[in-house]
């Protein structure tokens, strides 16, 4: 960029980035503790074909299955929006849902070394997504 061009000023994430994000870390959520389902389900079984059979088998399996598609879907469409380097920082707030399902849903328990955790890594998703000013992306031509 030349020393006269004008710089873009910077823009708030608009409604439907907004939404893009709630659907985002909701079916990330979703499929993180599907996952964990799935898991619980199959036991102790060592990896190998008996494994993957029971696996497939197992509705909570597929269930994860189609989180990730539907989250991929999701994520290129964030990505056609959001620079890389700001979106995949901002998917740590995924940590918050998940440990709150893993508690509630599965009797995890959350220490309080982990609760700070999580806390420092909710203020850093914060300052990460407040920062407005950085809206170049590398995948536009």
């Amino acid at each position: 960029m030349s020393p006269g061009t004008p710089t873009a000023a910077p823009r708030a994430p608009g409604r439907s980035e907004v939404l893009l994000w709630l659907m985002f870390v909701t079916l990330a959520t979703a499929t993180q503790l599907a996952f964990k389902w799935a898991g619980s389900e199959l036991g102790d079984q060592e990896l190998g074909l008996a494994f993957l059979t029971d696996a497939l088998a197992k509705p909570s399996v597929w269930v994860a299955i189609a989180g990730y598609a539907a989250m991929f879907t999701l994520w290129i469409n964030i990505l056609q929006r959001t620079p890389l380097s700001r979106a995949y920082l901002i998917t740590a707030i995924v940590y918050v849902p998940v440990s709150l399902g893993a508690w509630l849903i599965f009797g995890e328990q959350v220490s309080l070394l982990r609760a700070i955790g999580i806390a420092a890594i909710v203020i850093g998703v914060a300052l990460t997504a407040v920062d407005v000013g950085d809206t170049s992306s590398s995948s536009r031509p």
